[in-house]
């Protein structure tokens, strides 16, 4: 029994002389906040209209890989509103999402767990390219629940590519997407039929903009 004990404190102890959240952002912060610059001055420009608007051209032999199975890649796709830091008006585009925790775990929240915090500054130091995804127009579907109607929505928008790496603009495209013709709503009650309506029309939008962006990934 006493070796079982002392084989149990062997294993135990490695595992709490780890480093702590506090220690992964500590280490990463100049990194980290410098990139987070980086992204939004870009935004900065996308959204003033004087990014690059050429047609989207990658470096030869360069294909974009996005964040899969929560394993980064060379790309990050970001919402402009979430690049500039307030919440997507229409939530169709993603890895704003890690953005979005490395600024709070750069405050100190949400840093209890270093594997988790080494996987936000993972996903936000390792990718070269940036895509920042711009709506140039909303119109998000309506329904009277009671009166049985319906008005069906729509987005256009515009994709921006910039090399991180190089500190170059890559150009844009375009790209549109129409709400389906119905959505089915979970109750009568207003406030989740206006849920399911905005929920339908962004998995409307993903498919658009992925098949947008399909030439351009691996």
């Amino acid at each position: 029994m006493r070796y079982a004990i002392k084989a149990v404190v062997l294993v135990i102890l490695p595992a709490g002389c780890g480093p702590s959240g506090k220690d992964v952002v500590d280490k990463n912060r100049a990194n980290a906040e410098a990139r987070i610059k980086l992204i939004e001055e870009f935004a900065g420009k996308v959204s003033a209209g004087i990014a690059e608007q050429t047609p989207l051209k990658l470096p030869d032999g360069v294909k974009l890989k996005f964040k899969k199975d929560a394993q980064p890649g060379n790309a990050i796709d970001i919402a402009l509103e979430e690049a500039q830091g307030s919440k997507a008006s229409l939530e169709y585009v993603h890895g704003g999402s890690d953005l979005v925790l490395a600024r709070e775990q750069l405050k100190g929240q949400n840093i209890e767990r270093a594997g988790y915090v080494q996987s936000t500054v993972d996903c936000l130091l390792k990718p070269r390219f940036l895509v920042i995804v711009k709506n140039a127009s909303l119109t998000l579907p309506e329904a009277n629940v009671n009166g049985k109607s319906f008005k069906g929505g729509g987005v256009e928008f515009e994709v921006y590519a910039f090399d991180m790496q190089e500190k170059k603009e890559l150009g844009m495209v375009k790209g549109s997407a129409q709400s389906s013709n119905s959505v089915l709503a979970r109750t009568n009650y207003t406030q989740n039929s206006d849920q399911d309506l905005r929920t339908s029309m962004a998995m409307d939008a993903a498919v658009a903009y992925g098949m947008l962006m399909k030439p351009f990934e691996e």
